[in-house]
């Protein structure tokens, strides 16, 4: 069985997901898009064309260190409820503690059942664990007070 062609619909993301990361404005990409395949638009490009389009920008894109993946803020992984939350944990963390010490404090209430990520934890498990980091900024406020 011959194998099957990749999906024209994520060829066309991957390019325009490329143009992005390259900071490309409208005049640069269709330059791209005329010297490598001859075409004015993505959408008039063929799959052998997509291809050579798409070698050529991750070619650009890893000569000018740009990686494939872009890191995105808390709260555009998770859904709104649970967006405010999250910015709350990561607020009472300061910024000498990390997301892996919410995931550590997590771990260590909740075992096995603990999220592997912070996005991933409940409403009920990131109440927790606000209310934890209360009494713990608590406690450091008063150790530092006596020092």
């Amino acid at each position: 069985m011959a194998a099957r062609a990749p999906d024209r619909r994520k060829q066309l993301a991957r390019i325009h997901i490329l143009k992005a990361q390259l900071g490309m404005d409208r005049d640069q990409y269709e330059a791209v898009l005329w010297t490598v395949a001859r075409a004015h638009s993505s959408a008039d490009l063929d799959a052998h064309g997509r291809g050579e389009v798409i070698q050529h920008m991750e070619r650009r894109a890893r000569d000018l260190g740009i990686t494939a993946t872009k890191k995105r803020k808390v709260r555009d992984r998770v859904g709104d409820d649970r967006a405010p939350m999250i910015g709350k944990v990561l607020k009472l963390l300061g910024e000498e503690r990390g997301e892996e010490y919410a995931l550590g404090m997590l771990r260590q209430m909740y075992g096995h059942a603990a999220p592997a990520r912070l996005e991933w934890a409940s409403r009920d498990q990131l109440r927790a664990l606000i209310s934890a980091l209360v009494v713990d900024a608590r406690r450091r406020a008063k150790r530092e007070a006596r020092s």
